[in-house]
């Protein structure tokens, strides 16, 4: 059994190009022209933080399987690393409550490791559910590929997640 835990801290600046999104719903229907369209690009650091724990190994040949148990070895590794990070996000306000985007972005660039490179895409609805919160549904692509050192110090890991998320966002 392989145990992963992974934390992912973005750290970036961002600029908005083109129309800008309201920041809470309106009390009565706008009269704005949809749909609203912007972009912004963002740069910055993303700090990865991940541990793994090899505490048992069961290889299945045919009808045999042998089993290895590492629970009286210390296989317990991690890395943590800062890496720079270049993204973006679209959006586009269909309504005063309902607005769609993309987002995405890389990390890495083997700067960080012999081979560091991550990315993510994610794509959502946001829905104004009053004037100050908004609720979020979605769906994110992430995909790591770190190596780095060799021999027995040599860590590394690759990893693809996918999968559906929900959010919601205060204003104050």
């Amino acid at each position: 059994q392989v145990t992963v835990q992974q934390g992912i801290y973005d750290f970036a600046v961002s600029y908005r190009f083109g129309d800008t999104p309201p920041n809470r719903l309106p009390d009565q229907p706008s009269q704005t022209n949809y749909p609203l369209i912007w972009f912004e690009p963002y740069a910055g650091v993303r700090l990865n933080d991940i541990q793994a724990e090899l505490t048992e190994l069961t290889l299945q040949v045919g009808d045999r399987s042998v089993s290895a148990d590492f629970d009286r070895i210390d296989e317990d590794q991690g890395r943590t690393w800062f890496e720079p990070l270049l993204g973006g996000k679209l959006g586009v306000q269909l309504s005063d409550p309902i607005s769609l985007w993309l987002r995405g972005d890389v990390s890495g660039f083997g700067l960080a490791g012999d081979t560091d490179l991550s990315w993510q895409a994610l794509g959502g609805i946001d829905w104004w559910v009053n004037h100050s919160i908004s609720l979020q549904l979605g769906y994110k692509f992430y995909e790591i590929d770190y190596q780095n050192g060799s021999g027995k110090g040599a860590f590394g890991l690759n990893m693809n997640l996918n999968g559906p998320f929900i959010g919601a966002t205060f204003y104050f």
